[in-house]
């Protein structure tokens, strides 16, 4: 082969060659290069700085309001009846000294009231005579035991169980023995700080116990006076005999209460 032609034909071929390599290469030389791009970062801008607004003090916290107790309903007063009296304090008497005149003057006031009395038992004892309806007469001691109801500080009922041992001289001497039981309401009149002055009636019961016609019974009324040294106790008593027995009868006795 002519070396002339040997040329051409590596040149043409090496021609080709580069064709076809240029050839696959352009859609990528086509296609513009995208270049990255480099963002700055701007500064912030700075606000324009605000004047200060001063704030009002706040107010302190307001304290909770305390919750009172509520209140106890008062008492409903009662009211009195059409017909009763309004109840009046009692006043006693009390001396004070004026301060602008330096004398002494009286005034009252209320005054506290006296605590309730209390019944009492007590043991009495003394002398009895007697006037029969048909027979002599008759005297001798008693002895028993008595109760003081106490009503009021000035009123009270005092019952008496009794024994009565009389004896008798009609021609032959007797004896006989009487349980008796007296019941009087008592009006006690104070005298002193501890004495009182009494007035008293009632009525009596008396059953024969010993002696001639035993079992026989009798009543009666009292009518009586008394003095009350605190707790002792003397009496006397006149009964008036209204059955078929005793007449009439004086007894003194005297008492004493625990």
């Amino acid at each position: 082969m002519n070396p002339n032609t040997l040329a051409t034909v590596i040149l043409a071929g090496g021609l080709f060659l580069s064709a076809t390599a240029f050839a696959q290469r352009a859609p990528y030389l086509q296609t513009p290069v995208q270049t990255p791009q480099t963002t700055l970062q701007q500064p912030a801008a700075v606000a324009p700085a605000q004047p200060a607004i001063q704030q009002p003090a706040a107010a302190a916290p307001a304290q909770p309001a305390v919750q009172q107790p509520a209140a106890a309903p008062a008492p409903i007063a009662r009211q009195p009846a059409a017909n009763e009296q309004p109840e009046k304090p009692s006043l006693k008497k009390k001396d004070i000294v004026s301060n602008d005149t330096g004398k002494t003057e009286s005034t009252l006031e209320p005054s506290t009231p006296a605590p309730r009395p209390k019944s009492r038992w007590g043991i009495t004892g003394g002398y009895n005579y007697a006037k029969t309806k048909y027979g002599p007469d008759v005297n001798g001691w008693q002895l028993g035991i008595y109760r003081d109801f106490a009503i009021s500080e000035r009123w009270s009922v005092i019952a008496e169980l009794l024994y009565v041992s009389c004896s008798y001289s009609y021609g032959y001497y007797g004896s006989e023995g009487w349980l008796t039981l007296p019941v009087n309401m008592v009006r006690k009149f104070p005298i002193g700080e501890k004495s009182k002055f009494l007035l008293f009636g009632g009525l009596y019961i008396s059953r024969r116990m010993t002696g001639i016609g035993s079992g026989y019974t009798d009543h009666g009324a009292n009518l009586g006076l008394g003095v009350q040294f605190s707790k002792f106790l003397v009496k006397a008593q006149y009964s008036k005999g209204l059955g078929n027995e005793i007449e009439n009868a004086l007894s003194l006795s005297a008492g004493w209460s625990f």
